[in-house]
């Protein structure tokens, strides 16, 4: 039998990363600084934002490999195909997060 469990692209956003949590302390971050001049649908249609939290993304992940893996090439596959499900999930979750403050704001506030 196999022992190496298979994973779908789906799991990275049903499980718990720090990623995750980064990414909701970063929208909770833009939602407090923003205000009447700068609201928050401004922020969602920046690239800047995106950016920054992808370099983010980056920085933990190859922190993690470096401190973890010890910085060893033997699977940078594997490191390479986690980076980039960590920007997508770092993304997903500030833009979902902040279209959820959006919403909220300008319905129930």
């Amino acid at each position: 039998m196999d022992t190496e469990q298979k994973k779908s692209f789906l799991n990275p956003f049903f499980a718990f990363h720090f990623i995750t949590l980064a990414g909701i302390a970063i929208a909770c971050f833009v939602w407090m600084i923003s205000s009447e001049v700068q609201p928050v649908s401004s922020f969602l249609f920046s690239s800047n934002l995106y950016i920054i939290s992808s370099l983010i993304a980056v920085a933990v992940r190859l922190l993690l490999w470096i401190s973890i893996d010890k910085g060893t090439l033997f699977e940078i596959k594997s490191v390479l195909k986690r980076i980039i499900l960590d920007v997508i999930v770092i993304n997903a979750v500030i833009l979902s997060t902040l279209s959820s403050i959006f919403i909220v704001e300008t319905f129930f506030l």
